[in-house]
């Protein structure tokens, strides 16, 4: 609600209740702080709340303490509840464990987003054996993992998970969740957590999206992050399709491209300050006919890294690298390499064969951090691949110089 708005009066909302006795319910319940007094009882709501047994879906972005209240009486009935999600704006302590959401046994999406409040997480009791859906933003580690693992028909899942001394996160043998193809986790904190891919496998992950909090701190190390990662691939055979990086400190480079070459169907890759060697990234990615190449598949290409980790040199093998992907090959299949001998100069060697790639048709993101003109060569060669059909976007930037 808004300011100067008010909740229609409750047999205006009976009576309408009634009439639409056959209709599934989409409930949405925000009020703006400024009202939240006003909204401290659920009788408020008792009109609506009668016929909860045919809410589908149930948005809540209010006050905790009257969300308490609300999910914790017990005349509710959620029988048909598919998507519940949560907004908790503050931090807040629940004094008891919101139970009401234990009837929703068709439960298939739920979400909350806290401001890294364990004990609202952990105060929630809802069926999780049809949960599709699960992003969560905030709690602690081991209840998330709890929380994930207890669900065997997981597809999706969103987490932001806060720090957690390694000796503080239990141990546990690896749950399967055999459905789970899109994982996307932002940490909150500098390492990560290395643990929470150990106590996972996941044979039908596509989609790999992880990042560190913007308040990370950039001279961080997460050595044993990368490593977890590989054990849970050897523990799993999952083939990504997408794989999202943004902001991981110090990734050690050797360790990305292993992981690379683990997953030949990926599609999509993408590295935002990463503080990686571009200038290896980049070789591994060129097209060529002397080995075979990697991520064959790769359609759509993003890099963004600042000047420390993408040179002027590294540019210009950058876009060496991208032409090679969009145009990997000359055209004539009997097309033939020339080798130096020092007896016998240049001399031809027969065919070569083509290694299957892919073309960049879904396009390339590239931003760097040092300023490049409009009539720059380099810059020329990729417009020149542009004007054939290949998306572009493409970004300079200077880093601003610290205040002496």
């Amino acid at each position: 609600m808004k300011p100067g708005q008010k909740f229609p009066p409750s047999e205006v909302v009976a009576d309408w209740l009634d009439r639409s006795a056959g209709l599934s319910l989409e409930i949405f319940l925000h009020v703006v702080p400024e009202l939240q007094p006003a909204f401290q009882e659920p009788s408020d709501l008792d009109s609506l709340l009668q016929s909860s047994q045919r809410w589908k879906w149930l948005i809540l972005d209010l006050a905790p303490t009257f969300v308490e209240r609300l999910l914790t009486r017990a005349e509710l009935n959620f029988a048909m509840l598919e998507i519940f999600l949560l907004v908790v704006p503050w931090i807040y302590s629940p004094t008891k464990r919101w139970t009401a959401l234990e009837t929703a046994s068709s439960l298939r999406h739920v979400g909350v987003r806290t401001p890294l409040s364990h004990s609202v997480i952990s105060c929630l009791a809802f069926p999780t054996s049809h949960i599709t859906n699960f992003r969560f933003q905030g709690g602690s580690p081991n209840v998330l993992t709890d929380l994930i693992t207890s669900c065997p028909l997981l597809k999706i899942c969103q987490l932001s998970i806060p720090g957690c001394d390694e000796e503080d996160f239990r141990v546990r043998e690896p749950v399967e969740l055999r459905h789970l193809a899109d994982l996307e986790i932002c940490f909150e904190t500098d390492t990560g957590l290395p643990e929470f891919f150990d106590a996972l496998t996941l044979p039908s992950l596509r989609v790999l999206d992880m990042e560190h909090s913007e308040d990370v701190d950039e001279d961080s190390e997460n050595p044993a992050l990368f490593p977890a990662l590989m054990s849970l691939h050897a523990r799993s055979r999952f083939k990504l399709e997408v794989m999202l990086l943004e902001r991981m400190p110090e990734l050690h480079t050797e360790n990305l491209i292993d992981l690379l070459r683990a997953n030949p169907i990926i599609e999509m890759f993408n590295v935002d300050h990463c503080r990686t060697s571009i200038s290896e990234l980049t070789k591994t990615f060129l097209a060529t006919t002397h080995t075979p190449v990697v991520a064959p598949n790769l359609v759509k290409l993003g890099i963004d890294e600042e000047e420390e980790f993408l040179s002027r040199e590294d540019f210009d093998n950058v876009v060496d690298m991208v032409i090679s992907r969009w145009k990997p090959y000359p055209p004539d299949a009997d097309f033939v390499v020339q080798s130096r001998n020092a007896n016998w100069g240049f001399g031809d060697v027969g065919s070569t064969f083509k290694w299957p790639v892919r073309k960049l048709q879904e396009g390339v993101f590239l931003r760097v951090g040092f300023s490049v003109k409009d009539d720059d060569s380099t810059l020329q060669r990729l417009r020149a691949v542009e004007s054939e059909g290949m998306p572009l976007l493409f970004d300079s930037f200077v880093a601003e110089e610290a205040d002496e």
